[in-house]
């Protein structure tokens, strides 16, 4: 069994290695404006479907991993800030929103 940490550091050299950011088709502005969970569920549908299918993969992984908290100590917020600098690869980072964004979404998963 592999740790938790080389898990988490080979998953995100994974999305890093990707040829774009699952989210950079969407603009930093769109995700500026997400101020509720519909907000990011009306911005994911916009996203071309291997980019959302490989979103919703990972959202629901993550949701895996927070309701091992308990073991791994990753809850919503944790995993989120782990994973969120990793869904894109332009050179300016998205705003904080993307990460209360990806958070909401986890903890959606989880109720």
């Amino acid at each position: 069994m592999i740790s938790s940490s080389l898990f988490y550091w080979i998953l995100q050299a994974w999305f890093r290695e990707l040829p774009s950011g699952v989210l950079d088709p969407l603009s930093p502005e769109d995700v500026m404006r997400c101020e509720s969970e519909e907000d990011c569920s009306e911005l994911v549908r916009q996203l071309p479907p291997t980019e959302a299918a490989l979103l919703d993969w990972a959202i629901n992984l993550m949701a895996d991993v927070v309701q091992e908290e308990h073991y791994n100590k990753m809850n919503a917020h944790n995993i989120a800030m782990v994973f969120a600098p990793n869904m894109t690869q332009v050179v300016q980072p998205f705003p904080i929103s993307l990460y209360t964004g990806v958070q909401c979404e986890i903890i959606s998963l989880n109720n």
